[in-house]
């Protein structure tokens, strides 16, 4: 897996299709991520629920296509140039608009304020986890939990892939 800069000049191939459809039978978002926690970085975003004053929300994915790990190495290309490489590219998209129908998603840590900020040296991370980590996820499983609506969201080359 590898980073692929987006350069809005160069047109190579068609942009690619975004498609977004209703998920009738799609279990609750902790029991969706139980049933895929042994796939490939499974990420999830869960929103508080219905009657919550957060945003209404959550979002499951599996198998990023592409990873972005990154640490705060000084001297190395700042969290800035590392950021910009993820810009999202044009789609053509079809469906109802959703806040995270795909792309990239993950965490970045406390630790990266070293790569923008006069600090002390950077510390090893807590439990281990990176200082900056992405996945470029183009499969996403989504829950509104105010409206109770859920979709599936596909990224492709084309229509069809992308709704397969």
């Amino acid at each position: 897996m590898r980073v692929r800069p987006y350069n809005p000049g160069v047109a190579s191939s068609p942009p690619p299709v975004r498609v977004v459809l209703p998920a009738l039978s799609l279990p609750e978002p902790l029991a969706a991520l139980a049933a895929v926690a042994d796939e490939s970085h499974p990420f999830l975003r869960l929103s508080e629920g219905p009657g919550s004053r957060g945003a209404p929300w959550s979002f499951l994915a599996v198998a990023p296509t592409e990873i972005c790990p990154a640490g705060t190495s000084r001297g190395g290309r700042s969290l800035a140039e590392r950021l910009a490489m993820l810009r999202p590219a044009p789609l053509v998209h079809h469906g109802p608009e959703i806040p995270f129908a795909g792309g990239w998603a993950g965490m970045l840590g406390y630790e990266a304020r070293s790569a923008v900020e006069r600090t002390p040296p950077p510390r090893r991370p807590p439990l281990g986890f990176p200082t900056l980590w992405l996945g470029h996820y183009p499969a996403v499983a989504a829950w509104n939990h105010r409206t109770g609506e859920r979709f599936v969201c596909g990224t492709a080359a084309s229509q069809r892939q992308a709704a397969a």
